[in-house]
């Protein structure tokens, strides 16, 4: 006997009219739902198609039951297990059943440090200990790191390694040591390797720079803004502020590859004018900026609480729309959070799963530990 099985989805509902809506998980497509859909959805799982027939037969016909099962059927919400099940392992055969390009990536964020030099109001990573030992990634166990990595990395061919903290910065010379061992054991191994950053800007020196721009790294900022905003969430040790130094470090990288620096901006309750922080990032010399809002607990002062969501709403719509109307004028798009999104409803491009999170996304922590997101390193039981 053939169960039926669920894709991944979420279900829930439009505010105002209270109608039901499922997100399909791997195509991004969301579909209304009548009465009979949702209750067939509802009680499916693992049941035969006689089986739902015969738990809805008092509300519905059969004929009407088993259409409407062959409707969901054809638009992917559900199967009838005789499909081949996708491994969540990046393998070469789970890459093509997926249907997903075969220049996707494993991603990994590559914890060189934890600790940092700065403190922010709102940092999941406690001052960037994690809430441990503050310690540098030692080199033996970032060469091991680096083995599995690109190893893991053979089925899809491609990897990126993103060194993360903490302030990876603080470790430097261990950077210059494994960029250039990351690639030879690439070429061995078949597998291209890029390598990112995300780093507070503050501790940039020529040199530093000059490896960045050197080995086509993506140098990823985080600043929150103008001086004001920087100032009042972002401090050093010492209490000083901390933007002139980072705008300063910034603009002499944007002066040389401007198109592979990205601004990243953490948004909080004291300062909610998305645009306005989007464009303070972009007047330091690159296009690329990215806003999103603060996870912290309700309690904190600059936290995004119940009463900010309708100014949320507002923006997330306006932003939606602006991406849509550019990718649809065949403009080059720029919104690193909806282009993505919108590519991927038009072209209806599936993916393996929603969160890439411990499948092809990874983190390693600074003693050689795996996590599936660097927001759970300060959690051993992940």
């Amino acid at each position: 006997m053939l169960c039926i099985q669920k894709c991944d989805m979420h279900l829930f509902q439009t505010e105002e009219h209270k109608q039901p809506i499922v997100y399909q998980v791997e195509t991004g497509l969301f579909f209304k739902l009548d009465p009979l859909f949702k209750a067939i959805l509802a009680c499916c799982e693992g049941l035969s198609v006689a089986q739902v027939v015969q738990m809805l037969a008092e509300q519905y016909e059969a004929e009407e039951i088993v259409e409407a099962i062959e409707e969901l059927a054809q638009v992917g919400l559900i199967s009838d297990g005789a499909l081949p099940v996708v491994s969540n392992v990046p393998t070469t055969e789970g890459v093509a059943a997926c249907g997903v390009s075969q220049t996707d990536r494993l991603q990994v964020s590559f914890h060189v440090s934890h600790t940092c030099n700065i403190q922010c109001a709102y940092c999941f990573a406690h001052g960037g200990d994690y809430g441990g030992k503050a310690m540098l990634m030692q080199p033996d166990v970032a060469e091991q790191a680096i083995r599995w990595i690109i190893t893991e990395a053979q089925a899809l061919g491609r990897c990126q390694i993103d060194f993360f903290g903490g302030e990876p910065l603080l470790n430097f010379p261990l950077l210059c040591k494994l960029v250039p061992f990351a690639k030879s054991l690439g070429a061995r191994l078949g597998v291209q390797v890029g390598f990112g950053i995300v780093t507070n800007g503050t501790l940039l020196t020529d040199e530093m720079k000059q490896f960045l721009v050197d080995e086509r790294d993506q140098i990823n900022v985080s600043l929150d803004g103008g001086r004001k905003t920087q100032e009042r969430i972002r401090k050093f040790h010492n209490g000083s502020g901390t933007y002139d130094v980072v705008a300063k470090n910034v603009q002499k990288l944007t002066d040389e590859v401007p198109e592979r620096v990205y601004l990243q901006a953490i948004m909080t309750a004291y300062d909610m004018d998305e645009d306005q922080i989007a464009d303070e990032l972009r007047s330091l010399g690159t296009e690329n900026a990215l806003v999103g809002p603060a996870v912290v607990s309700s309690d904190a002062p600059y936290a995004i609480r119940e009463e900010h969501i309708p100014v949320l709403k507002q923006q997330i719509h306006k932003r939606s729309r602006r991406a849509l109307k550019a990718i649809l004028s065949g403009e080059e798009g720029k919104d690193e959070e909806f282009d993505p999104r919108i590519q991927k409803l038009l072209t209806r491009k599936k993916s393996c799963q929603g969160c890439r999170g411990g499948t092809q996304y990874l983190a390693v922590a600074a003693d050689g530990s795996i996590y599936f997101c660097s927001s759970l390193a300060d959690a051993p039981e992940f």
